[in-house]
């Protein structure tokens, strides 16, 4: 290996574990909000941060621009298949029919290089539901409609009562703070 790629390599872990603790600290912020201590390994058996993907991806954006990156906020969805690999709504292709479909879910995206990382403080995968998600696959079950991924820019007036509604989403797009509806493969 050469030690370009030894570096960049190096570089990549870096700037991983600076996103990992970016996560930690998110999650600590957010758990404290509920008068909650999370402790290394532990299991919630009803995790207190579900359900609150608007407050869990704002609080991760502000944690990982302060770290220096450039977060993105995708104002995104759910959608699962039924056991039988059926289902009778089709995905989500705009944040409306997310809206109106009750599946929308919020989470963090940044871009990597050639790549774009998936970060979301409690996930909710089955097999991690409430857990931290950080890949650069996006999960089986999140979507990403049309027009759904904006800048994160503190002081733009991105609050959490705009995350609420489609007259929040229609801000954004007022803002100028949409970003590239595609993201790096």
């Amino acid at each position: 290996m050469s030690s370009t790629s030894q570096s960049d390599e190096c570089s990549r872990s870096s700037k991983l574990n600076r996103v990992r603790e970016c996560v930690s600290a998110a999650r600590q912020s957010r758990f404290s909000d509920h008068g909650i201590t999370e402790e290394g390994g532990r299991r919630f058996e009803d995790p207190p941060l579900i359900g609150e993907c608007h407050l869990n991806s704002l609080a991760l954006c502000e944690e990982l621009f302060e770290a220096g990156f450039e977060p993105i906020l995708v104002w995104g969805a759910l959608h699962f298949e039924d056991p039988n690999g059926c289902s009778d709504l089709d995905p989500p292709q705009t944040v409306a029919d997310a809206e109106a479909k009750g599946a929308v879910h919020f989470w963090v995206e940044l871009e990597w290089g050639e790549d774009t990382l998936v970060v979301d403080i409690s996930s909710e995968l089955p097999i991690q539901f409430g857990e931290p998600y950080i890949d650069f696959e996006l999960p089986y079950c999140y979507v990403r409609p049309a027009d759904c991924r904006f800048v994160y820019e503190p002081g733009r007036g991105i609050t959490t009562n705009q995350l609420r509604n489609e007259e929040g989403y229609q801000f954004f797009i007022e803002e100028g703070l949409l970003a590239s509806d595609q993201p790096n493969a």
